[in-house]
């Protein structure tokens, strides 16, 4: 063998070494950013918590059942024939009128020693007609946020559903800065 070929053979090898190395990169990015969360069969009746480990994050959601009845203004009644409820552990946005605008808000702390990353995702009937004032947002350690849901019903009817609060907690800190990029 003289060194011609040995000199291709190498780099051949080297190709195939460099090849293989950006398709494990690649497909490690994609398997950190591309986290991706199904909406939920059944709708939680009360307060729900569960805890996922990844090999990079662990995943926090809390799952707050959220409804409202939205019903048809009398002008007639001498008497507001709505009631908002003022109850905590659940979305329950009352019996409203139709566009009127109910708020609730929800308390996040960020207890942890490293940033996180907190999502709000609606579900349900419900989803269309709830707004959040942050839907996706980095918390820094010991932060406190206070995030008003808001639900205005367009139409008559009963609406039900789910808002889950997603926080994304970073295993290393060292990996911290992903969450910039990284999905719920």
């Amino acid at each position: 063998m003289n060194i011609g070929e040995r000199q291709k053979r190498v780099l051949k090898i080297v190709g195939i070494v460099v090849i293989s190395l950006l398709i494990i990169s690649l497909g490690l990015v994609y398997w950190i950013i591309s986290d991706h969360i199904s909406e939920p069969k059944i709708y939680v009746n009360k307060e729900k918590r569960s805890l996922t480990k990844s090999t990079f994050f662990i995943r926090d959601i809390v799952r707050f059942p959220a409804k409202a009845n939205v019903t048809p203004s009398n002008a007639s009644d001498k008497i507001l024939r709505v009631g908002i409820d003022s109850g905590t552990d659940i979305l329950n946005f009352g019996r409203i009128y139709a566009n009127m605008p109910v708020r609730k808000f929800v308390d996040i702390r960020n207890n942890e020693d490293r940033d996180v990353k907190i999502c709000i995702k609606k579900y349900g009937s419900i989803a269309p007609y709830i707004n959040s004032s942050a839907d996706s947002f980095i918390m820094k350690s010991n932060e406190y946020r206070k995030i008003q849901i808001s639900f205005t019903g367009k139409e008559i009817g009963y609406y039900e559903g789910e808002v889950d609060v997603i926080i994304k907690k970073p295993r290393y800190k060292i990996i911290t800065p992903l969450l910039n990029w990284v999905g719920c």
